[in-house]
């Protein structure tokens, strides 16, 4: 299996792009807007303070399934998978298999699959990789969200499954480069291109598929820490 030390794909950025880049809640949200201060620590991966927050706001709603995604969210970025898993499959029954998705929250269909797939992914054991791809692909099933198939390349390179991973990195770049609604920050659209960038090379090099440099210097410009991972394959 691929090792790396930490999986450089910021899922939190890009799922809350469109929150303020100036880190000063003051500035960015409504006093009163906890779930705005919730999104924008999440921004500035600021797991913790975002935690506490949704804690008082679960205090007065404590079956919003959309607060709760949230706090399945924040529980797998700061590696408390157990828990992070254990509520998932809660919010997965109570909503018959269906999951949580809003627009107001902004939480895509098939996000709780998504969730408890990266508590898997989290572990790095190959035995847990067909049960996070399972539920990666049935996430996707509920929406064709771009953030779904760049995870799911890196979960397949991380696993060494390089063709699928190659497979998902083209398809993410076309998306990303393609849809407009998913991302408004440029920032967050540049680096996960990078990333993938970094996968594709990767898999390219792997495979024996002739010219990977080009996507290579791409990532390297974007300065994507999945660089590492096509050095271990040239090491190897």
């Amino acid at each position: 299996m691929t090792t790396i030390e930490e999986n450089s794909i910021d899922s939190s950025s890009a799922l809350f792009d469109e929150c303020c880049d100036i880190q000063d809640v003051s500035r960015c949200c409504d006093p009163d807007n906890k779930l705005c201060q919730v999104q924008a620590h999440i921004r500035w991966e600021q797991e913790e303070m975002a935690l506490a927050i949704l804690k008082e706001m679960l205090i007065d709603e404590p079956k919003n399934h959309n607060l709760l995604a949230y706090k399945a969210f924040l529980l797998m970025t700061l590696d408390r998978d157990v828990e992070a898993r254990q509520l998932c499959d809660q919010l997965l029954v109570e909503t018959n298999g269906e999951g949580i998705s809003s627009e107001e929250y902004q939480i895509p269909k098939g996000f709780i699959h998504f969730i408890k797939a990266l508590t898997f992914v989290n572990e790095e054991k190959k035995e847990k990789f067909e049960e996070a791809l399972i539920l990666l692909n049935q996430a996707i099933q509920y929406e064709d969200y771009p953030l779904y198939f760049v995870f799911r390349a890196s979960t397949n390179v991380l696993f060494d499954e390089f063709e699928a991973a190659l497979h998902d990195a083209e398809l993410s770049i076309k998306q990303i480069k393609g849809d407009s609604l998913f991302l408004s920050d440029q920032n967050v659209i540049y680096e996960l291109l990078g990333d993938m960038y970094a996968i594709r090379a990767c898999c390219k090099v792997h495979l024996n598929l002739g010219e990977w440099k080009s996507d290579y210097n791409e990532a390297v410009k974007r300065e994507s820490e999945w660089v590492n991972i096509l050095f271990q394959i040239q090491g190897s």
